[in-house]
């Protein structure tokens, strides 16, 4: 795939419906943040990270309740061509807002009650690929400012703070923990979100 070619789309909206969304497995295309190190099929490295990519996949619920399953997407003459692959990150992206508007972020606030960080914790997988939702950045930049840093220890858990007054030495201990002793670490590195972009500005490691 072209280099940063998920990233350089970030900005495309619209629908795409799977054909197996009819069936009683319904799968919705999504793009996930994962560590490079699982070896994604499509993937390109987020700017300036080391050991995390962009991938594209399927979110797979069955109707049964049970919880979601992830799926990577594999090559195919179809992801090489503009007529699938724009449909299917347009509505990628609209799978990741809808997880969104059901997360409830909880925030820490100092003693004098400004907020310091929110926590996003869901048992969803696809929580911390959250971040790539074209209105999540909209829910944080009145709080943080129009740049700001969230760290993802794990897939179901998302740390955001400000970038001028980082708290990251008094709770950077409380992530490297979350990245250990989690069952589904995900990455140690810091990216920086606003004006549209994602790219990482360091790591915990």
């Amino acid at each position: 795939m072209k280099k940063n070619f998920f990233v350089f789309l970030l900005l495309l909206s619209g629908s795409f419906l799977s054909a197996e969304s009819r069936n009683k497995e319904v799968r919705e295309p999504v793009l996930l943040i994962e560590p490079a190190a699982l070896h994604p099929p499509i993937a390109d490295l987020i700017p300036g990270a080391k050991k995390t990519v962009i991938t594209a996949g399927f979110l797979e619920k069955k109707e049964s309740g049970t919880l979601a399953t992830i799926s990577f997407l594999e090559p195919s003459w179809k992801t090489t061509r503009v007529f699938f692959m724009n449909p299917f990150l347009r509505q990628a992206r609209n799978t990741l807002s809808k997880r969104l508007a059901g997360l409830h972020p909880q925030f820490l606030r100092d003693e004098h009650e400004v907020i310091q960080v929110a926590i996003i914790d869901n048992p969803s997988p696809i929580t911390a690929s959250t971040i790539l939702a074209p209105d999540f950045a909209q829910q944080f930049i009145p709080i943080f400012g129009p740049v700001f840093l969230v760290a993802l220890p794990t897939t179901h858990r998302i740390y955001i703070f400000s970038k001028l007054a980082s708290p990251l030495a008094s709770i950077g201990a409380t992530i490297r923990d979350d990245y250990q002793l989690s069952l589904s670490p995900l990455t140690l590195e810091i990216f920086e979100l606003g004006k549209g972009e994602i790219h990482a500005v360091g790591s915990l490691e």
